[in-house]
């Protein structure tokens, strides 16, 4: 196999005003065929036997794209340092199998795209943030995988997904001095 690929992130400020960022590229695929296995657990690489991934199959799991942006704005209400931000984050498909038999009976795990928003603030000692993740509660899953072997257990597959729709408050106060106390 061989895995090309690029990464990258930025920082970009403007006053009161941040976006940031970072995103991942991978190219990762077979170079030569993969080889069936029989019975006994050996090797098959003949020219009669179809491969059980050929070359050029994309390798399990990594996505070929994920990607965030933070959009963050800073401001003054009064005596409360606020702030504003969203966050987006996307993923694209991955396979799940190396092996056409078994990708083909599970399938991909799909591409997904979650968004997060908080809005809050310090006064004094005192910080609160009411903030809402994966606001649009996007079912997304970041892997797929099974009990055993999909030729033998079927397609009946375990998700591993994305934390779902969450909203709250936070409420938290900062020790200025220390944890020693004293003044």
């Amino acid at each position: 196999a061989r895995v090309h690929g690029i990464e990258g992130d930025f920082d970009w400020r403007l006053g009161g005003f941040q976006l940031s960022g970072s995103a991942t590229y991978i190219d990762a695929k077979l170079t030569t065929n993969f080889c069936q296995v029989d019975e006994t657990g050996n090797s098959v690489c003949d020219p009669d036997t179809a491969p059980a991934a050929p070359k050029g199959t994309r390798l399990p799991i990594q996505p070929r794209f994920k990607g965030t942006a933070t959009a963050r704005y800073n401001f003054l209400v009064g005596d409360v340092k606020a702030y504003v931000q969203g966050t987006v984050l996307h993923q694209s498909n991955t396979r799940t199998f190396l092996t056409d038999l078994e990708y083909d009976i599970v399938g991909p795990a799909p591409a997904f795209t979650t968004a997060d928003f908080s809005v809050g603030g310090q006064f004094g000692q005192t910080t609160f943030q009411l903030y809402i993740q994966n606001a649009f509660d996007e079912r997304g899953e970041l892997s797929r995988n099974t009990a055993c072997a999909p030729a033998f257990c079927g397609a009946y597959y375990r998700v591993y997904p994305v934390k779902p729709q969450v909203f709250g408050v936070k409420v938290g106060r900062r020790n200025i001095h220390g944890l020693g106390g004293g003044g």
